[in-house]
């Protein structure tokens, strides 16, 4: 659903009972949750302990190099920092503004 502080919250859609999860509990997981992403919440004994993430996800590219003229999808690669805060490697031919899978 959405986050707010070090705490994200999180809505069952079958029965809409309502979990909160902190910034700790989620690991790396947590840069990469997104509001509205549907997610399965792992639990231990009653409790969450962790999420599992889709398999793919749509992010923009929000600060990256510009693209060289003779960049090809087999050239090397460059840093780009993505929408939720996190950065990654992507061809020399993605530019900001660009949305990656």
């Amino acid at each position: 659903m959405y986050s707010g502080g070090d705490s994200f919250h999180f809505m069952n859609t079958e029965n809409f009972d309502q979990l909160e999860m902190t910034e700790d509990d989620l690991g790396d997981a947590a840069r990469w949750v997104a509001p509205g992403m549907k997610i399965m919440a792992e639990y231990f004994n009653g409790r969450p302990i962790g999420i599992q993430l889709p398999n793919a996800m749509v992010c923009e590219v929000v600060e990256t190099n510009p693209a060289m003229k003779t960049a090809t999808k087999t050239s090397s690669f460059k840093p780009a920092k993505l929408d939720n805060g996190a950065t990654v490697n992507v061809p020399e031919f993605v530019q900001t503004g660009e949305k990656i899978r």
